[in-house]
């Protein structure tokens, strides 16, 4: 009767450090609003910046390039944000990998009214200690560390992505509004010449011919203008989405000339084809992720194999039967011999 006593009293105590739920619903409201209130001049980014090699003069950007809004796309921008939840995720992942089985302990109790036994009551009590074997255990681990590999790789790949995404978006929407002064510049010049043929056409030394060819070429410049400046809007909302920030946010940014093709060239490293060749192959990001998968896809057909072996129950017992003490001591495994998990492998 101690025995159980203490067991229930022991089980009490260990439930007193159980952990409760607590729901954390998702608040679309403020996170649009906290999206809304970003802002590149944020203290956060400032120190941001600063531990990337920024020089406090140089801080806050008045006139931002193309290195300073990649910077600001992989600080601002949430997706790199969920690469780096999931890899925590995959991290946490390792350590119940490395769990072991817990053992089950199960008692009972029995009393009963008849006078032929030198006592009514009856308790047995007895563990189940699982013991794995096949080496299940560390391939789980195996399998874990290699899903934590890619996570942690894919923090990189997306951090690349995102970059690659924000140099594009900066791109158009760069070149759409150059392409829309050039037009402007076009439309002005396509009015001066119709204007022109107008008065040479009333005083005779031109043909309606011509005037018809300057109003057409004016039409199809004032179209495209149309067309681009449509367009910016478009651009404007991905760039600022790339940016990780709002389109009114993006409007107080002065963005230089991005477009620079001497300046891209003159910073392109100079290195041989060959060795350019050797890192794409060995250092491409999607090829170690898809390796990393290829070792988890492994360690799961070397984890069903395993299971081809049975785990095993030890269980240890105690009993006072009314007035007998025994002990006992139990195996136990799943018949896993009889079908040799082939279904699976």
């Amino acid at each position: 009767m101690k025995v159980i006593l203490i067991s229930v009293i022991s089980l009490s105590l260990v439930a007193c450090g159980f952990q409760d739920y607590i729901a954390k619903p998702i608040d679309t409201k403020t996170i649009a609003d906290k999206i809304n209130n970003r802002r590149a001049n944020d203290t956060q980014f400032q120190e941001y910046l600063v531990n990337h090699g920024y020089s406090a003069a140089q801080l806050p950007i008045q006139q931002w390039t193309l290195d300073d809004l990649v910077y600001c796309a992989l600080f601002f921008n949430p997706n790199l944000n969920i690469a780096r939840a999931q890899w925590r995720s995959a991290e946490a992942a390792k350590l119940t990998a490395a769990e072991m089985r817990l053992p089950t302990l199960s008692g009972n109790y029995e009393n009963t009214d008849s006078n032929e036994s030198s006592t009514p009551h009856a308790y047995k009590l007895s563990i189940d200690l699982p013991i794995e074997t096949a080496n299940k255990r560390n391939i789980r681990i195996e399998s874990a560390q290699h899903l934590a590999e890619a996570a942690k790789l894919k923090i990189a790949l997306s951090a690349w992505q995102l970059r690659t995404e924000a140099i594009r978006a900066v791109y158009d929407y760069v070149y759409n509004q150059k392409l829309i002064a050039l037009l402007e510049k076009e439309q002005a010049k396509r009015q001066e010449i119709v204007a022109i043929f107008q008065k040479r056409m009333q005083v005779g030394e031109s043909s309606n011919l011509e005037l018809s060819k300057a109003n057409l070429l004016l039409q199809d410049a004032s179209a495209n203008l149309e067309a681009a400046q449509r367009n910016q809007p478009v651009l404007t909302a991905r760039l600022a989405n790339s940016l990780g920030l709002s389109p009114a946010a993006l409007a107080s940014m002065q963005i230089t000339d991005v477009i620079n093709a001497e300046k891209i060239l003159a910073s392109a490293p100079n290195h041989p084809s060959e060795e350019i060749q050797s890192r794409a192959i060995f250092n491409r990001l999607d090829l170690r992720i898809a390796l990393e998968r290829y070792a988890v896809a492994e360690a799961k057909v070397k984890l069903e194999i395993a299971r081809q072996y049975p785990d095993l129950v030890f269980k240890p017992g105690y009993a006072y039967d009314f007035g007998e003490k025994i002990w006992s001591l139990g195996l136990s495994g799943l018949m896993t011999i009889l079908t040799k998990n082939k279904l699976a492998i």
